[in-house]
């Protein structure tokens, strides 16, 4: 019976994986489902619910996940590790002025300041 359930599908639901099981809820609950964030890409996630009396809705969310654009000059494996180097910062600027692209994203002005700000504190 599949009265009071939910699940999930991740990427549509025709070559999908059932993400989450049905699961049993109350109509007052919050359904919450925590995502894979693990494999960069756009995922498509589709909640089904079923009520008491056989009714089922369903909705659908695509969620990107991308690299950590901030790994690029802020952390263990960069030239200044945690902090940043002047080098760094002029790569930083130089993609926010020229709107490349870091690690598939796109530096906004609040970015820029974090690099300046970690660069400032050293």
């Amino acid at each position: 019976d599949m009265a009071n359930k939910y699940w999930v599908y991740k990427n549509d639901t025709m070559n999908s994986t059932l993400y989450v099981s049905p699961t049993d809820y109350q109509g007052f609950e919050i359904i919450q489902v925590t995502v894979d964030t693990t494999i960069q890409g756009t995922w498509n996630y589709t909640i089904f619910v079923n009520d008491t009396s056989s009714n089922i809705i369903s909705d659908q969310v695509n969620i990107t996940i991308i690299a950590n654009w901030r790994d690029e000059w802020i952390g263990e494996d960069t030239q200044g590790g945690s902090a940043v180097t002047t080098g760094e910062l002029q790569n930083a600027i130089y993609h926010w002025l020229e709107d490349l692209p870091v690690r598939d994203y796109i530096l906004s002005t609040m970015d820029l300041q974090d690099v300046i700000s970690l660069w400032l504190s050293e």
